[in-house]
């Protein structure tokens, strides 16, 4: 649930030019956002977000953003009344269509004519232990074609394995071609190598379509070196297999990739094509965690999520305890379906436990357009009291730091906070229509942060704002006016994010507004 404000103010326009501020809170819930995470070996879960290996039907309803269809320029105006459009997304990603699913088969999803798979001929098909898992390709086409399946395979494969575990066998019959037959889908990982062969029939015998060798350096790679899902999650019709492999291993951390394959009427291609960005294989990493699926959005296509699960507390919160970074938090990353790849959108963090943090994941969901959230993080840095303060002196002595100042609160540092938000909400509020609450926010600044008080600049950075926006009704020109105060003052607007650490950078000049006016207006 988000949280609301109650406008008490009779006359809405006088309110919004002279001062109408919030009465107080509507009957408030804590965010379901802010549940802490627990660890397991395959889970990084939040209330909003719960990220498993399993496939469950419970999502996040990103919602829609609203723009103004009318322009506010004065008194004697009207307020704008907000219409709905899709969320703002990144630059060259165009999602399906929400929240209605587009179901049916696209273009890009070609089933396989009807195989005739040949009958068992019941020839001797001997089973032997080998040492690199690459090398049962043939037996295991020997095997299929004397008894069928690949079933009995495993289970006397094992039997010679015994207590050695010197080899992993999964074995899953699955029709992931579309020609109405299971395809036999078998990894094999061994100490520091592993295979998976995904064989079917072709032409009346059977043959391999897909095969997958894998050269690891670590003898606990075998457990990530496997097939992690068989399930349709771009939701045209055909099933995707998902696999798991060890990335990288350190001595604190492994990190576990993964790729997805789907069928295109003649082999199995990749789906998820990464940025071309030095280091965006992070993205791809799911740190000490399993690969999750989820439909976020709701529109019937799954999402994979990679979880960074590296730091753990008491309260199962992602705490980094290094002293000269700040406090960081464990992240997940979203990968969403574009028609015809996954590609990464955003990584976002557990709950917040400070204020800042808050407001700071306000900046994060702003930037990237999905401004349901930001409004729920920044009205959090407002008025959830279960936040902590986060001064210098607050964190480091949650961490233990022995740093000189630690330990010292800085009790102006929480109303800065709550200022900074405000001021964030009445920029995003008049770019969203809503007028009337951006008004209240900017109003309640005005009047209870005064020249001289903790917060101030951002009182005068949300008149700046106002007023050149009430000027022309041009979003592009009311940002242009915070940038030009803000480079004046930029030490009073800019110095409070320089407490946190770099694991916490603050807003920047270029970002402090980023929002611009439609084309053509």
């Amino acid at each position: 649930m988000s949280y609301r404000v109650k406008i008490t103010c009779g006359a809405v326009l006088l309110g919004l030019l002279f001062g109408c501020q919030p009465a107080g809170m509507a009957d408030t819930t804590v965010s379901p956002f802010q549940e802490s995470a627990t660890k397991t070996a395959d889970s990084f879960a939040t209330d909003k977000f719960s990220i498993t290996t399993t496939h469950t039907e419970t999502a996040t309803l990103f919602g829609s953003t609203e723009t103004p269809t009318a322009r506010f320029a004065g008194p004697g105006t009207s307020t704008p009344s907000p219409t709905e459009n899709p969320t703002h997304w990144p630059d060259g990603f165009t999602p399906t269509t929400r929240p209605t699913p587009t179901r049916g088969l696209p273009p890009t999803a070609t089933l396989s004519p009807r195989e005739t798979c040949p009958p068992p001929t019941g020839a001797d098909a001997p089973i032997q232990l080998l040492k690199d898992p690459a090398q049962y390709e043939q037996p295991l086409l020997t095997y299929l074609a004397a008894r069928g399946n690949l079933h009995e395979f495993k289970e006397s494969l094992e039997s010679l394995i015994g207590e050695t575990r010197s080899l992993d066998v999964e074995v899953f019959e699955e029709d992931v071609t579309g020609d109405l037959n299971g395809e036999f889908l078998i990894s094999l990982a061994a100490w520091d190598s592993a295979a998976i062969f995904i064989l079917g029939c072709r032409n009346g015998e059977y043959a391999v379509f897909h095969r997958i060798l894998l050269a690891n350096w670590e003898e606990s790679s075998r457990w990530f070196a496997s097939l992690t899902a068989i399930m349709d999650i771009n939701g045209n019709g055909i099933k995707e297999v998902v696999y798991s492999f060890m990335a990288n291993a350190g001595m604190r951390f492994t990190d576990v990739s993964a790729q997805v394959l789907e069928w295109d009427g003649k082999g199995f291609r990749e789906l998820m094509q990464d940025d071309p960005d030095p280091g965006s294989e992070w993205n791809r990493y799911a740190v000490d965690a399993g690969i999750g699926f989820r439909d976020i959005d709701e529109n019937g296509i799954m999402e994979l999520i990679f979880p960074a699960s590296m730091f753990w507390n008491d309260e199962g919160m992602g705490v980094y305890r290094g002293c000269d970074g700040g406090v960081d938090r464990n992240t997940f990353a979203i990968w969403m379906w574009d028609g015809e790849y996954y590609r990464f959108m955003w990584r976002e963090a557990v709950p917040p436990v400070y204020r800042f943090q808050a407001a700071l994941d306000g900046d994060s969901f702003t930037s990237i357009g999905l401004y349901d959230r930001a409004e729920e993080m920044y009205l959090r840095a407002v008025f959830d009291d279960a936040l902590k303060p986060g001064s210098f002196g607050d964190w480091t002595f949650d961490m233990k730091c022995d740093l000189i100042g630690s330990g010292k609160s800085d009790p102006t540092e929480p109303p800065r906070i709550r200022a900074y938000a405000r001021f964030r909400l009445t920029e995003l509020y008049v770019y969203l229509g809503r007028v009337m609450e951006a008004g209240s926010h900017r109003s309640y600044l005005r009047t209870s942060f005064p020249l001289g008080s903790p917060g101030y600049i951002y009182a005068y950075l949300a008149n700046a704002f106002w007023w050149a926006y009430v000027k022309d009704g041009s979003m592009t020109d009311a940002c242009a006016a915070v940038r030009d105060e803000a480079e004046k003052f930029h030490a009073d607007v800019f110095g409070l994010f320089g407490n946190y650490g770099f694991y916490n950078s603050g807003p920047t000049l270029e970002n402090i507004c980023p929002f611009t006016s439609p084309a053509g207006e």
